[in-house]
């Protein structure tokens, strides 16, 4: 009788294991497709940038502050932007997706294409920090740039200008009077 309780109790903690490993392959299988799945969530448009902006300054948590912003920016000009904000009352994100104008898209990816591949920029703590991916119309990486910045060069404000442009995120209350 305990042999065959022992059998039993291998092949559960066989059967067990497996179904746990499968879980597991199945979950990197499914993180590794999402990650290099260059189409949106709907399946309808193609990726065509990322865009981080973070906060580098100091903060106060009691009082609220900015913490970031990321844009995904895909090649039929639908842009979706989440916004961060973080407080002792707890985070807050607000969301928008719009599709920009043909000309805003054509000279953001004029600006954006032209990125240099590089790390870049000073180091400091009273900027923002800027993280920018730019993909061909295969998904492949063709651009990028990281680091602190204070100013790009003359094209930063032509991109900040069409990104603000098409941010429909909407701050908490808390945050009303800045930023």
């Amino acid at each position: 009788m305990e042999k065959n309780s022992k059998s039993r109790l291998r092949i559960i903690v066989v059967c067990v294991s497996l179904i746990i490993a499968i879980g597991l392959i199945a979950g990197i299988i499914i993180i590794y497709k999402n990650r290099f799945d260059y189409t949106s969530a709907d399946g309808e448009h193609k990726l065509f940038a990322e865009l981080y902006n973070g906060n580098a300054s100091l903060v106060d948590f009691k009082r609220g502050y900015w913490s970031h912003t990321h844009y995904t920016i895909y090649y039929d000009g639908t842009i979706e932007t989440e916004a961060v904000y973080k407080s002792e009352e707890g985070d807050y994100t607000s969301k928008s997706k719009v599709k920009m104008s043909k000309s805003d898209f054509d000279l953001l990816k004029k600006n954006l294409v032209a990125v240099k591949q590089e790390e870049s920029y000073e180091e400091g703590i009273d900027g923002a920090t800027w993280d920018v991916n730019v993909y061909d119309s295969n998904g492949e990486c063709t651009a990028w740039c990281s680091g602190y910045i204070i100013e790009f060069d003359t094209s930063d404000s032509e991109v900040r200008s069409i990104l603000s442009k098409y941010d429909e995120t909407t701050k908490p209350d808390y945050m009303s009077s800045r930023y």
